[in-house]
């Protein structure tokens, strides 16, 4: 009799070690899919401005659940923006905007965003503290003496 209790709690042992190792695995596949969010600092950069400028943009996001809201920041500009977020795909709408349609759309991809912004594709990377976007420079008129 007691040799039979032994090899009942060996397999009790067995299938607990047994179903723990599955819900671990479980959840570590599940984790890349529901791990990733859209909230932090972004910078991209591509293509080139009418002042011969590389162009340079910083989204800043936060989200909470499927919301997003934040700023987006370009050369000469910062916008409040509101998005929503569906698995790994986001859109975004400029705060206060009439246009019903979404100026920046995109998906998460391997860590980084691959979107359009205004027509032009751009792949944002995670921000550094390099990703600045320098200051507005206000120009200084001389002033004429006589």
């Amino acid at each position: 009799m007691n040799q039979e209790m032994r090899c009942r709690n060996v397999g009790a042992a067995a299938s607990l070690h047994g179903l723990a190792g599955l819900l671990l695995s479980l959840a570590l596949l599940a984790a890349p899919a529901y791990g990733q969010s859209l909230a932090g600092r972004w910078a991209a950069t591509g293509g080139t401005l009418s002042n011969w400028e590389m162009r340079k943009v910083i989204l800043d996001l936060t989200q909470d659940g499927d919301q997003l809201s934040g700023t987006l920041q370009s050369l000469g500009s910062i916008r409040d923006v509101t998005g929503k977020v569906t698995d790994e795909h986001f859109e975004l709408w400029g705060v206060g905007s009439n246009n019903p349609k979404p100026f920046v759309v995109g998906d998460l991809v391997k860590g980084e965003l691959h979107a359009s912004y205004r027509g032009n594709l751009i792949v944002a990377h995670k921000a550094t503290a390099a990703d600045e976007i320098p200051p507005r420079f206000t120009s200084i008129r001389p002033r004429c003496t006589r």
